[in-house]
């Protein structure tokens, strides 16, 4: 009767040994299940990558000798990175040759490339900026353009295209003719000019007789003009691009300030030199508006150009 007990007892401690282990397999089972979903989520979302890379420039149209700037935005959910290759170009250039497109090339001096980093990195959701300004050569002549950005590990390629144009002359603005009635019923204009012409004649009696009298001496001093403040709206049609203050002493114009109305979309302009004749374009949004002034006839005379 013993004999048959300890057995019921060996076989009983078997099976609950068996038990057991099959338990802990199966718990290591589902922990090594676990563990590669956790980190096969994690590899995937980082090493395919999804979303789009995008390049643009300011303006469809500029004109030769103005900078060229470019954006690129990272769209993708992971960073990207882009050569810096200075002293060469910052992107990929390439110049339509009428048949096929050809890559150009520029380089500046090497001291000019320090402190710069070899790599760009754009984060996800994020973008850079950068210009061809330094670069000269690359846009001095009119044509058809292109930039495009090579990323690393990345099949796409983003490009834009845009044209170099000669900058358009502006014809002079013509002298406006004056005319005396034998009434004297003149215009501003022609009075201006006819008492300027009594106080030569006055100068040259004076000179003539030399006999300075008073009343020439008052004649004198009313030939001096004062500078005069105007502010100038410049419009394109019912838009207003800004506003220009100069200030006028005879044909000379000085430039005070330009202010351009960032509401329409303008939000800088080129120019504004001082002088006989100003030119002032306001840019932005794809838009321009060349403003030419010029002092005709004592008068401050307005030319548009869109």
């Amino acid at each position: 009767m013993i004999e048959p007990l300890d057995g019921q007892i060996f076989v009983r401690k078997k099976r609950i040994q068996y038990i057991s282990a099959t338990i802990t397999i199966l718990i290591l089972i589902a922990l090594l299940i676990w563990l590669l979903n956790f980190l096969g989520s994690r590899i995937h979302s980082r090493s395919i990558p999804s979303g789009s890379i995008t390049l643009s420039v300011q303006y469809t149209k500029y004109v030769v000798g103005e900078d060229v700037n470019f954006t690129v935005v990272n769209n993708y959910n992971s960073d990207i990175y882009i050569n810096n290759t200075c002293p060469s170009e910052p992107l990929e250039v390439f110049k339509y040759d009428g048949t096929k497109w050809q890559q150009i090339h520029d380089v500046i001096e090497e001291k000019d490339c320090k402190d710069t980093d070899r790599q760009i990195s754009i984060k996800s959701g994020q973008s850079v900026t950068g210009s061809f300004a330094r670069w000269k050569n690359l846009f001095k002549t009119p044509g058809l353009y292109r930039v495009a950005a090579y990323v690393n590990y990345y099949s796409e390629l983003p490009f834009q295209d845009f044209e170099i144009v000669e900058r358009p002359v502006i014809p002079a603005i013509p002298e406006i003719p004056t005319t005396t009635s034998s009434s004297g019923s003149n215009n501003t204009n022609s009075n201006y000019q006819a008492s300027s012409r009594t106080s030569s004649n006055n100068d040259n009696e004076e000179s003539n007789n030399s006999t300075p009298t008073s009343q020439n001496n008052s004649s004198s001093n009313n030939n001096t003009t004062q500078p005069t403040t105007q502010l100038v709206t410049a419009k394109s049609g019912s838009t207003t691009a800004g506003i220009i203050e100069v200030s006028l002493n005879g044909n000379y114009i000085t430039v005070v300030s330009v202010t351009p109305n960032s509401s329409a979309g303008y939000t800088s302009y080129e120019g504004g030199r001082s002088g006989t004749s100003v030119e002032i374009t306001f840019k932005g949004g794809g838009k321009e508006l060349q403003v030419q002034l010029r002092v005709v006839n004592g008068s401050l005379s307005i030319r548009y150009d869109n």
